[in-house]
């Protein structure tokens, strides 16, 4: 063989090597889609941390990352969820969440209102006057009554010379009572809205002590 012979072989080796070169640097990286390119990231993200870990040696691994963003224009270099893509492209979103629908609570039913304290005939004719004088005290006041005079006002121990409605004691009437209510009259005892006015003035001024059906818890 010459060597004119020789030196035509010896190209056209360098011309298919070359071509065979340049036909595996065209050939695309080993991943082709996405699902596979997140299957390496994951893959390189572990060999990564394993070499901050250990030797610090990562310098090959940057490598490979830009040799596969160089390799895979399309690609980003970032994890991408497929199935997320899928869903948006498709219309549909995640499933929501069960939520259990809120207990209606009922309210329980409001208590009855306690029925009103009703007394004898002889009472009940005074209540208007009564809570003139004593407001929110009047059960407590028409109570006393009751027990006291029965609602009489012409009521008289001859005992004890309690009289009146509240059946006041003489020495209470002339020495506790204020005269701009009794008149300075012992008689005005006898008066059923003076005898009122005289307990409402009294009951504020000392307390319900001064009845005994109070004290003896008769009348709360």
């Amino acid at each position: 063989m010459t060597p004119n012979h020789l030196l035509g072989l010896l190209r056209a080796v360098i011309i298919i090597g070359g071509l065979v070169v340049l036909t595996f640097l065209a050939l695309p990286a080993r991943a082709h889609t996405q699902e596979e390119m997140n299957q390496w990231l994951m893959q390189w993200s572990d060999r990564m941390e394993h070499a901050f870990v250990t030797d610090g040696d990562f310098g090959h691994l940057i490598a490979e990352l830009y040799d596969m963003e160089n390799r895979h224009p399309w690609w980003n270099g970032e994890f991408i969820d497929i199935e997320e893509i899928a869903r948006s492209d498709s219309g549909e979103s995640e499933p929501p969440l069960h939520v259990e629908p809120a207990k209606q609570v009922t309210a329980p039913a409001p208590e009855p209102e306690p029925e009103p304290v009703t007394y004898g005939k002889g009472v009940e004719q005074w209540r208007d006057l009564v809570t003139a004088y004593f407001g929110g005290k009047t059960d407590v006041a028409l109570c006393i009554m009751e027990i006291e005079s029965g609602g009489d006002p012409t009521a008289h121990n001859t005992r004890t010379g309690a009289s009146g409605l509240f059946q006041f004691m003489p020495s209470t009437w002339s020495s506790m009572v204020p005269d701009s209510i009794t008149g300075g009259n012992m008689d005005s005892v006898w008066t059923p809205e003076t005898n009122i006015a005289g307990a409402a003035w009294l009951q504020g001024a000392e307390g319900w002590g001064q009845w005994s059906p109070w004290k003896r818890g008769e009348c709360h």
